[in-house]
This record gives structure tokens, sequence and C-alpha cells, in this order.
């Protein structure tokens, strides 16, 4: 068992608009490495994305939030977007699993939207670190863009080394957050299954190719309606910014 919690350290929110001005905000956040989530999750309004469906525009001056720590947001607003479009991804609570020799982490990724690419707008799953590795091989396969990296995989991963755990779920979070910027790599449909659903690698695969009996979309939906965790009117309340 984990034994041990890490702190990030601050989070640090850079505002820069048009004429390049820049403000900065720092304020602590903690999160338990084993256990519940110490700290109430941040607002949707944190993470302002273009849709990902607005024909590969690129983004214009941006407000960017980072915690230097666990967790980590990039935030980026639509010119001229009255209602921009919001997606909140992070990692947090790693968990060790005991089904399996040698015992593993898994980690809880949640997701605040109110993008009209994503089916639900918000969710939580868990997926372990060689699920990461299948999903940056497999997205990379289907782009020419180079994707951001992975945090390495340490040899002899020690679980009880809250270090090293710190400094996975931060690379983790890091990841996922550079690859929801990419409109290109947004319209990949494991992405969404990965992000939506708890299908196997290999379910996803099949699933993304056209090989079950199910879309990608009633797969997410049957993933909504067995692991409801959120009220409709909370949903509502959370999503829009």
């Amino acid at each position: 068992m984990l034994s041990a919690a890490a702190r990030i350290l601050s989070m640090e929110s850079i505002e820069a608009d048009a004429g390049g001005h820049v403000t900065n905000q720092i304020s602590p956040v903690s999160v338990g490495i084993h256990g519940k989530d110490s700290s109430p999750p941040p607002p949707p309004s944190l993470s302002l994305l273009p849709s990902a469906g607005g024909g590969g525009q690129s983004c214009g001056p941006c407000r960017r939030t980072e915690v230097f720590g666990t967790v980590y947001f990039v935030s980026f607003k639509m010119p001229g977007n009255k209602k921009a479009e919001t997606i909140s991804v992070w990692v947090r609570d790693p968990q060790e699993r005991k089904d399996e020799w040698p015992s593993y982490l898994d980690y809880e990724i949640c997701m605040y939207t109110n993008s009209m690419c994503f089916t639900l707008k918000t969710s939580r799953v868990r997926r372990r670190f060689r699920e990461f590795v299948w999903l940056r091989q497999r997205l990379q396969s289907n782009v020419l863009i180079d994707l951001p990296e992975m945090p390495p995989k340490i040899p002899f991963f020690n679980l009880l080394n809250s270090q090293n755990v710190e400094h996975r779920v931060r690379g983790l979070h890091e990841f996922l957050n550079k690859v929801v910027q990419s409109p290109v790599v947004l319209s990949d449909s494991r992405l969404h299954l990965f992000l939506q659903t708890q299908l196997s690698p290999e379910e996803m695969e099949a699933c993304a190719s056209g090989q079950t009996t199910y879309t990608v979309t009633e797969a997410i939906q049957k993933f909504a309606s067995s692991n409801r965790r959120f009220p409709v009117e909370e949903n509502e309340e959370l999503c829009v910014s």
C-alpha cells in the first residue's frame, strides 16, 4: 500500500493578451498519492480550447494555466468566439491494484467539456501506464505530426516511492493535455474511447476499426449509463462556463 502523499507545489496562472502582456497568480493545490483526491475539481473555466470540429482552425492569443506538480492545464480561447468551448482533462489519484502479479498502479482521468466533439460532458475512467503507451502508439500511427512524449518507463518502478509516482502522474497529465490541443488527434475515435470508456486496448481497437456490433458512440453511452457519477443538473452546471 502506498503510504505517502505527493503535494503539488504551486499553481501558476499565466494570462497573455493580444499585446503579449502577462500576469501571474499562484495558489497551492494538494493531491493524495493513495486514496481519494483531497482537493476539489477545478472549475471548467480553467481550460478553454477551440472546437475540434472547427475545420482545423488555429487558436489565437491564449490563456495558459499551469500547475507545477500533479495537475497541468493548458487553455486556449478562439478569437471572436463569445461562447468558448471547454475541455478540462487531468490525471490524479494513483491507486495500487493487486489483481495480477506484480501489482501495478492505475490513474483516474477526469474530464469536463462542453465541446460538441465529445459524447459525454463529464467522465471519469481509470487507466494504467501501459494503456497510455498503447494510446500514444496508436495515435502516432495515424498522424504526420510528432506527438508529445510520454514519461519514461522506469525499470523496477517502485510503487512506494512517492517522487516516482508523482513524476509519472505529472508526465501522463502533461501528455494528455498536449494531445487534446490538436484538432487532428481529437478526430481519432481511439482517444474518445480511451477517455470516456473502460474498454481494453483490444476492445478499443476493434471498436474504432468497425469490428464490433456497437459503434464508438454506443460504447461511450453504455459506459455512461452503467457508471453514472454525476446528476444531470450537475453536469450542466459544471460544463457551462
